[in-house]
């Protein structure tokens, strides 16, 4: 599964025109804090990030990515993250910055095995962004066909189709290396519509995927 890693950009702290306070009313506010303690606490965020994607790494395999070797250190990881989380959302508010840790987040949620957990995460994610951004935001197709993968293995296959569409739609509008993820998130969409038998459908998309 494709994932958002640590790194995270510089933070664009909640701001907002009127015409969107309702819905902007449902984010959680930055801290009425100085410039220099949200840098503080950004440092703070990147660096439990680190040190989480760093366990993570050495508690799974080395040789089947996908499987635990060490579940020990994995808990710990997701611990750092979901602390990432905590920091961020407290002081800096759900802006862009905590919508990254949110996807780090799931990834985190993914690798233990977490599915509903990893699932919350992406969906706040997308709550965030769609709310500041609008829900064609390039930043949201990698977090969309995580959410693609994850529906589809719970059984949500049309909420599964619904997400690789957007990540698709999403990855389009983006640059020249998001528009490099298309015929690979067609071809997961053709996958899906296998699984609900959907043949045509998933012929049409696998013609599309060729065609990029």
């Amino acid at each position: 599964m494709k994932s958002i890693f640590w790194a995270v950009a510089a933070a664009l702290l909640l701001t907002a025109p009127v015409a969107q306070a309702q819905t902007i009313a449902d984010l959680k506010r930055p801290a009425d804090i100085s410039d220099a303690d949200v840098e503080a606490r950004m440092n703070e965020v990147d660096t439990l990030l680190e040190q989480g994607h760093a366990l993570l790494e050495e508690g799974r395999d080395p040789d089947l990515s996908d499987k635990v070797a060490d579940p020990a250190k994995v808990a710990e990881g997701v611990l750092l993250f979901e602390k990432a989380r905590s920091v961020s959302e407290t002081w800096l508010g759900e802006g862009p910055y905590t919508a990254v840790v949110l996807d780090n987040l799931g990834f985190a949620y993914v690798v233990a095995g977490q599915a509903d957990k990893a699932i919350a995460a992406y969906e706040r994610a997308v709550y965030i962004r769609t709310i500041l951004s609008g829900a064609d935001d390039p930043d949201l197709f990698i977090t969309y066909a995580n959410l693609g993968h994850l529906y589809s293995d719970a059984g949500r296959l049309t909420d599964a189709e619904a997400a690789f569409l957007n990540a698709i739609r999403c990855a389009q509008n983006g640059d020249v290396t998001a528009r490099e993820f298309v015929p690979g998130f067609q071809q997961d969409l053709a996958e899906l519509y296998d699984k609900m038998g959907r043949t045509a459908d998933a012929k049409a998309m696998r013609a599309a995927a060729t065609a990029n």
